[in-house]
């Protein structure tokens, strides 16, 4: 059951901004940019799939892992994917308008 909890905590973190409005319009060297946030994104995203693996390839093996803690696992792993092909659409979708404008 802890383990249920920790996981909707890290969820959060995952889903919460890392940086204020102030901070994302700031142009410092201190700051996180854009870029860094989606390398951070994409970091996350990697390791809830590579934990999920790690969760299936211990239910397989017999190993002490429960059906739930498995499922948790993929289901967190998929709505980091799910999540992060959202914002790659939007994103192509504003570069896509953004070439349609004229100057």
């Amino acid at each position: 059951m802890a383990s249920s909890i920790q996981g909707i905590s890290q969820l959060k973190s995952v889903m919460a901004p890392k940086v204020s409005l102030e901070q994302a319009g700031s142009a410092s060297p201190g700051g996180v940019d854009f870029g860094g946030m989606l390398m951070n994104s994409l970091a996350q995203t990697n390791s809830l799939q590579n934990q999920a693996e790690a969760a299936i390839g211990q239910s397989i093996t017999g190993e002490d892992i429960t059906q739930v803690e498995v499922m948790s696992a993929v289901k967190k792993a998929d709505l980091s994917m799910r999540m992060l092909m959202s914002v790659r659409n939007k994103l192509m979708d504003a570069l896509n308008e953004v070439k349609q404008m004229q100057m």
